[in-house]
């Protein structure tokens, strides 16, 4: 290795990357001004950037690295703050569902004392209209049947101090006690519509077989009850290629799918491992599921199960 030197004097130059270096004396410095860097002339013509630029450029990165490292340990802290706010917050909802669940056994105990004052309010005349409208509206407001009750046990002190007079016209408590069965007969039929309506059915409605390319629908009718869908089960879909449309009419005696009461499309593929479960709507007359073979052959829906709550049963029929 041929060492040169040493130099004295060095000269330092001043300019932009984009000028061009002068010759020089060996040792002689370039400083530029737009990237902050210098160089030096080792040969007498070519220059070389100096290694002390470098190293301020490995600082100033270094510095960015440690800023970029505070920020993530803030970025960790305020997650750990979330995560404390999402704990109080499922603690008030386990709260929340604690109090809905003493409410429900309150409503329920209140239901059963309902009952029980209307089996001994035999004797009530001129007040059992307004127990038949408090018994059937007594799910939907508590509050009006604590005043409905109140009102009732001041209504019977009335009837035990007028008893007197009523043993004394035969003809008269007959008329009242005929009115009062009538009143508890009425009050028993609304009891017996009120049960009737929160009660759960299935219907099924058997197979269809369609050729490629057939539309055929399947009805569902509940006259003018009306009905909660709960849940449609279609067996036969899995597998197999269709397209099945929703109708949902809003007039009554609508006698097959029109185009302004489609409320859905699904298209059920070949290579479908699920589907087939159809929930969350409800009826006012009747509605329709029309189904269209979009397979190479024949298939076959083997079933529909139909889960739904109504004051009467639905009835279902294939298209023909």
């Amino acid at each position: 290795m041929t060492i040169r030197g040493p130099y004295e004097y060095p000269k330092y130059y001043i300019g932009l990357s984009t000028d061009t270096k002068p010759p020089a004396n060996i040792g002689d410095e370039f400083f530029e001004t737009d990237t902050k860097k210098t160089y030096i002339c080792y040969d007498g013509t070519n220059w070389s950037e100096k290694i002390g630029a470098i190293a301020s450029d490995v600082t100033e990165i270094q510095s960015d690295v440690k800023s970029v490292i505070s920020d993530l340990v803030d970025v960790v802290s305020d997650l750990a703050d979330i995560m404390s706010d999402t704990t109080e917050i499922q603690s008030d909802v386990k709260s929340v569902i604690s109090d809905l669940a003493d409410i429900i056994s309150d409503l329920t105990e209140t239901n059963s004392d309902v009952k029980s004052i209307i089996s001994d309010l035999v004797d009530i005349t001129s007040d059992l209209n307004d127990i038949r409208s408090d018994i059937v509206t007594v799910q939907s407001d508590i509050a009006e049947v604590h005043s409905d009750v109140r009102s009732i046990i001041s209504d019977i002190v009335d009837v035990v101090s007028d008893l007197a007079d009523i043993m004394s016209d035969t003809t008269e408590i007959q008329s009242d006690v005929k009115s009062i069965i009538s009143d508890l007969a009425d009050i028993a039929s609304d009891l017996i519509i009120t049960q009737t309506d929160a009660q759960i059915r299935t219907i099924s409605g058997g197979s269809k077989t369609l050729a490629t390319g057939t539309t055929k629908y399947f009805s569902f009718d509940s006259a003018t009850n009306g009905a909660e869908i709960i849940s449609i089960i279609v067996k036969g879909i899995i597998g197999a290629a269709w397209t099945l449309d929703i109708y949902v009419p809003t007039d009554d005696a609508v006698a097959a799918p029109a185009a302004g009461d489609k409320r859905d499309t699904i298209v059920y593929l070949s290579t479908d491992t699920e589907g087939g479960l159809l929930q969350g709507f409800g009826i006012i007359f009747n509605g329709f599921l029309n189904f269209t073979n979009n397979g190479a052959g024949n298939q076959t829906i083997t079933d529909i199960v139909m889960v739904y709550r109504s004051r009467a049963a639905i009835s279902v029929a294939w298209e023909a």
